[in-house]
């Protein structure tokens, strides 16, 4: 049975429907122009996006099980294409030091910038530092000045800071220390051969500020003149006949 009560559809004359078609192909080459032939990530090539290959390794199990909302790659990649850069690969994997130096070592090879999430806290399942240190054969160092400042985090909250805490004040041998100015477990920036390492701490209130101030900076010095996109958004019938121009 026909429904009831819907508007009759409009009629389009001969010369309407050309307008709008002529309106698509304009927009489309609109849009052309715009985008220029796509980002390096529609054009399946994303290395070459701000002149540099960027894969995202989000570590915790509480991902994979659906505890925990993965926030990581939508911001991430928002504050990248700010820099004209895109992330050319996000992998997720479980608390474990085979799956974490597994991933680590295969984006390690084909990246040029390797950003590492979570697993920097001070309880047994926060591998990411051990990980880190064991692949690139950097022992961790104890630091008394980030202890101290940890120390300081709890005193000044009135709380008695674990006896655990101690090892997030342990640093890879000669990794630069990326400051937590809202948390207690610091990040770390390493190069070495052309490439870039960013270990960031997995909470996104601490991520977040860290990545700004620890890692954009340097980004910015090295990405390379990136094209713009723009976006254009249409509503109604027109959408389908601007898909028919090629504008997606």
């Amino acid at each position: 049975m026909a429904p009831e009560n819907l508007p009759s559809p409009i009629p389009f004359s001969r010369s309407a429907m050309e307008g709008l078609s002529a309106c698509a192909v304009g927009l489309s080459k609109v849009a052309y122009l715009c985008r220029g032939e796509g980002s390096a990530l529609e054009r399946g090539n994303p290395r070459y996006a701000g002149g540099m290959r960027i894969e995202l390794i989000t570590t915790g199990s509480e991902l994979l099980l659906g505890q925990v909302l993965n926030s990581h790659p939508g911001y991430l990649s928002g504050r990248l294409a700010m820099l004209g850069l895109e992330l050319a690969r996000q992998t997720a994997v479980p608390d474990g030091k085979e799956a974490i130096a597994e991933v680590l070592g295969e984006a390690w090879k084909r990246s040029d910038l390797v950003i590492v999430t979570g697993g920097l806290g001070p309880t047994s399942d926060d591998l990411t530092r051990d990980v880190v240190a064991e692949f690139f054969q950097k022992p961790l160092e104890y630091k008394p000045e980030i202890h101290e400042k940890i120390l300081g985090y709890f005193r000044h909250r009135n709380l008695t800071p674990p006896e655990l805490v101690k090892v997030q004040a342990m640093v890879p041998q000669g990794m630069e220390v990326l400051a937590n100015e809202v948390g207690t477990a610091p990040g770390f920036w390493f190069e070495e051969k052309g490439k870039m390492l960013a270990v960031l701490p997995g909470p996104p209130r601490e991520l977040a500020p860290m990545f700004e101030k620890g890692v954009e900076p340097k980004l910015r010095s090295r990405a390379k003149a990136a094209e713009g996109t723009r976006i254009l958004r249409v509503y109604g019938g027109i959408r389908g006949m601007l898909a028919g121009c090629g504008l997606r």
